[in-house]
């Protein structure tokens, strides 16, 4: 498993079929496109392997312009997130 970690920042870009402007960008992350999906998590104890999810990888970005990945973004997890989830997970599978 990889991980990165660093100071996120909120940017607004022009793509707005990608709602960016709800995400935000962890600069520094040279992950590639199959991290996707990967959790961004705070408050994370390594004893205990726990913490708090607060996104999911969505997007790789080559922001230095040398066609390396060099940034990793995600849609930010709000109540309404919460208020899916607390939906879906009282659905029945079978």
């Amino acid at each position: 498993m990889t991980s990165c970690n660093g100071t996120t920042e909120k940017k607004f870009v022009s793509a707005p079929t990608w709602q960016l402007e709800h995400g935000v960008r962890l600069p520094g992350c040279p992950f590639t496109a199959g991290a996707s999906g990967g959790p961004w998590v705070i408050g994370y104890n390594a004893t205990t392997r726990t913490g708090y999810l607060t996104g999911i990888t969505s997007l790789t970005w080559n922001l230095s312009g040398g066609g390396r990945l060099d940034a990793v973004s995600t849609p930010y997890f709000n109540q309404l997130t919460q208020r899916v989830y607390a939906q879906a997970s009282k659905q029945a599978t079978d």
